[in-house]
């Protein structure tokens, strides 16, 4: 499960504009044990270091 604070720790950072759902689980085909794949969108400069 992706830990709940994320949605609001990547709105944080300067430039988000869009943050979207990837692989199995976007397909509807992951199992319990899948990973989370996250595209996210930005304009500028990413600042990596609100997000760690």
């Amino acid at each position: 499960m992706i830990p709940t604070h994320l949605p609001d720790r990547l709105c944080a950072v300067d430039g988000v504009v869009a943050v979207a759902l990837g692989g199995s689980r976007a397909r509807g085909e992951h199992r319990p044990d899948s990973d989370w794949d996250l595209g996210l969108y930005y304009q500028g400069e990413l600042v990596t270091e609100v997000v760690g």
